[in-house]
């Protein structure tokens, strides 16, 4: 009896963290197939049937980043081209899908290609009737998928010989797989976005059936558009801005243990939870229990419980749902990026079921909230391989470039590094100066408020820097700072989200996939800069598995020069030291009048002493008064001229001559609000002001390791760290209908 059997791949490969839909053994009877029996006919396309293996025996290389073109937006949205007289157009549901006849969609124009996009992004999936895909050469079907995208090769599906582009869906007269299904499953539903775990997951795809069972093997689709829009404003609201992982580790993994393929090493990457759609500027959910494993950022029960309310809320909304029912020679087509859906397994063993996908995620992924500075909406993260996190801009990969590294470190522990960075988060991107003592990274807007900290070379276990004829700094260099900590994020999963318990049932995403022995990384992580223009890498080696990440690199715009808002130590005219959470205290009590300004008024000899007062606010104006010393003199005492707030532990006011002993100055209140994490987490802070009105806070961060224990305190892991922020003072005294009260603002 010839069969096709798999061959598996040798790769590393993280323990198996929960079920998986793929079920079904990897291996084909092909005489029955070729020959049939006397329950069912042979294959109706033998040249179709799977193989498992790779074209050259060998690993395929990492998915490179490329350019997508969303021919929906250069569509007619009349469809002209597509829908012409004799076609017919049905609705599967009020809220998703359509069903056409009287097209053949291998003889569309290009206009009417680009039409099909619009209309299945319109619809969220289209079925078309009496389609030939399958009676035309496999190449020729090929090209067809190719004009919407590059086509991708599945790391782990069937595919035809010699055609790895096709994703087969088989399911054969031998297959016994559905009842091992239910043997731990209740239900085959398994809802699913394609391939959510790719840096640029699918767009448009196509399905089409060859052999398909009487009844039954239907697959359903939800429209995550409409699922989005049925969220209150005010929870869409709390996910704006929030990311999750999705893996394909769990996928590779149940394809190993089942004697499958893996054709390339697995990956994770980071997506928003809401996308918006290139063409129709709808936004929609993009998390599906088959992939998504965590919310970046989140602590564990957080994480799972927005996620769990999610899938409960997709499935359950039967409203927004559409079953399509499979026919010979159907097409089914759908937008992956706003549509979840699931096959179902409901048809007895013995009949044959086969699908296939041409040109299966062929569109790259829309790229929501693009900020000026082309920033890419996703960071890759994957095994012996190396993945642009930044793909905008010359990329230059460490592998082409001569020489030694001028920089290397390794840290013994991500956090530090992650919480300080954190603090100062608050722009699209950080510059970096790496020195012979450690790094500055800082963060400016407008060149108004500037955020910074300094990682001394003691955070490092290891500090080795190599400038060449440069002795003490290398030229800065900016990257994605939001980039950079998404990859912490992973890199030091281990001590910063605990491993997940399976709940079971419905959904898979209650484990975490980096928090297995094989990426037991407990925050540990080279970084290295290999020389100007070169990315940031930042690499995790534990026995033969490497993993890198490597982060585009920019020069800055215009050529270095100094950016720090420059703060005169000459002509210093206040000074105050206190605990950062009576500063944080004040900035959230005003914050409740929604102030679009500060004043900061302090004096050594009168009332005020020193007070923060909120103004232009909706809800009116509001006063923080810090009292001094003494509640029952309201002027210093003969003895003693004078006083200071009982919060402080140092205060001081030389004002200039001419103010009356007061210093007295505005600020934004928005961007001292950007100095709130800091304020939160620091012990101490350092108030200081010049008489330019130049505001530094400096914040005395006190860092332990995961417990401060001997071993860190000896590698420096337990000590104080500095986070330094400055602004400019709000010149317009007037900007929020206050008048002067007489006293110089400085």
């Amino acid at each position: 009896m010839a069969s096709t059997t798999a061959s598996s791949v040798p790769a590393t490969l993280p323990g198996r963290v929960g079920p998986y839909k793929e079920f079904a053994d990897t291996r084909v009877n092909k005489d029955t197939e070729l020959k049939g029996t006397d329950k069912f006919a042979a294959a109706s396309y033998p040249h179709y049937l799977p193989v498992w293996n790779n074209e050259k025996g060998v690993l395929y290389p990492p998915l490179e980043p490329f350019e997508h073109v969303e021919h929906g937006r250069d569509a007619d949205p009349s469809f002209p081209n597509l829908l012409k007289s004799g076609t017919t157009i049905e609705e599967l549901t009020p809220s998703i899908g359509a069903e056409v006849t009287g097209v053949q969609l291998l003889e569309l124009s290009d206009k009417g290609k680009d039409e099909l996009a619009l209309l299945v992004a319109q619809k969220k999936v289209v079925a078309f009737r009496d389609q030939n895909f399958a009676d035309v050469p496999i190449d020729q079907a090929l090209d067809f998928a190719k004009y919407f995208g590059r086509l991708h090769i599945h790391p782990t599906s069937g595919a035809p010989e010699g055609f790895p582009e096709v994703h087969l869906v088989h399911r054969g007269a031998d297959d016994k797989g559905f009842g091992g299904l239910l043997e731990t499953r209740t239900n085959s539903v398994a809802w699913h976005s394609d391939v959510t775990y790719e840096n640029q997951p699918p767009g448009t795809t196509f399905l089409y059936a060859l052999d398909v069972p009487p009844s039954g093997g239907d697959t359903i689709f939800v429209n995550q558009v409409k699922a989005y829009e049925r969220l209150s404003p005010a929870f869409r609201e709390r996910l704006a801005g929030l990311k999750a992982v999705h893996s394909g580790f769990e996928q590779a993994t149940a394809a190993e243990q089942r004697g499958g393929t893996v054709r390339r090493a697995p990956v994770s990457s980071i997506h928003p939870l809401v996308r918006t759609h290139p063409a129709t500027g709808e936004k929609a959910l993009y998390i599906n229990p088959q992939f998504t494993r965590y919310i970046v950022g989140f602590k564990q029960e957080e994480s799972d419980a927005i996620l769990q309310f999610l899938y409960n809320h997709i499935a359950l909304s039967q409203d927004l749902q559409a079953r399509v029912r499979w026919r010979p020679r159907t097409v089914v087509v759908w937008d992956n990026r706003v549509t979840a859906h699931s096959a179902l397994f409901d048809w007895e063993d013995g009949a044959r079921r086969r699908f296939l996908s041409t040109g299966l995620f062929v569109l790259g992924r829309s790229l929501p909230s693009l900020s000026l500075y082309g920033l890419i909406a996703s960071v890759a993260f994957g095994f012996g391989a190396v993945f642009t996190i930044c793909g905008v801009g010359v990329y230059l990969s460490s592998r082409d470039m001569d020489g030694p590294v001028v920089f290397s470190a390794v840290s013994t522990s991500v956090r530090q590094l992650q919480v300080l960075l954190r603090c100062i988060a608050f722009g699209p991107k950080a510059e970096v100066q790496i020195t012979s003592n450690g790094i500055r990274f800082s963060v400016d807007e407008a060149r108004v408020v500037q955020g910074a900290t300094f990682i001394e070379k003691s955070l490092f276990s290891s500090y080795d820097f190599n400038p060449g004829d440069l002795s003490t700094a290398l030229p800065p260099f900016e990257i994605s700072i939001s980039a950079f900590l998404d990859t912490l994020q992973i890199l030091g999963i281990s001590d910063l989200m605990p491993a997940r318990s399976q709940v079971g049932g419905f959904t898979s995403s209650y484990n975490n996939a980096f928090s297995t022995p094989s990426l037991g990384l407990a925050g540990t992580c080279r970084i290295s800069y290999a020389q100007a223009g070169a990315p940031l890498c930042i690499t995790i080696q534990e026995g033969a598995v490497t993993t890198t990440c490597q982060l585009n690199t920019y020069g800055i715009p215009g050529g270095y020069e100094d950016t720090a808002i420059p703060l005169d130590r000459q002509a210093i005219c206040l000074k105050i030291i206190m605990r950062s959470t009576w500063l944080h205290d004040a900035i959230t009590e005003l914050a409740g009048t929604q102030p679009t300004s500060v004043i900061l008024n302090a004096s050594e000899r009168s009332a005020p002493f020193f007070a923060l007062e909120g103004k232009g606010g909706p809800f009116g104006d509001a006063i923080v008064d810090y009292l001094p010393e003494s509640k029952t003199e309201p002027t210093p005492s003969l003895g003693r001229s004078k006083k200071r707030p009982l919060v402080t532990e140092t205060f001081s006011v030389p004002a200039p001559p001419g103010t009356h002993g007061r210093v007295k100055q505005r600020y934004k209140f928005d961007l001292i609000k950007k100095a709130d994490k800091a304020m939160a987490l620091a012990s101490k802070v350092s108030i200081r002001q010049d008489q330019q009105g130049v505001l530094s806070l400096q914040f005395m961060v006190e860092l332990g390791g995961t417990g401060a224990n001997a071993t860190e305190k000896e590698a420096g892991l337990d000590k104080a760290y500095f986070i330094d922020f400055s602004f400019l003072p709000l010149l317009d005294e007037d900007s929020d209908g206050e008048d002067s009260e007489g006293e110089d603002l400085l």
